[in-house]
């Protein structure tokens, strides 16, 4: 996998996780998870070029980042 791909990925899985352990919501920067995902996401298509392996993660990332509205 290529770095942003990684970061993204981790990017993802930390704004899963705040959403589904309500523990993890309390800590302050846990906040600034979706939208790093978002912001990892726009900047491994924009530089590293989109793959089709990675759409599951941009649509992951585009759904977490509208947290549920």
């Amino acid at each position: 996998m290529r770095p942003l791909e990684v970061l993204l990925s981790l990017a993802n899985l930390l704004t899963f996780l705040a959403l589904v352990v309500p523990r993890l919501r309390a800590v302050p920067w846990v906040r600034f998870a979706a939208p790093a995902s978002v912001l990892f996401g726009v900047l491994q298509v924009v530089l590293e070029g989109p793959r089709w392996q990675m759409a599951p993660a941009y649509l992951l990332s585009a759904l977490c980042s509208s947290g549920g509205r």
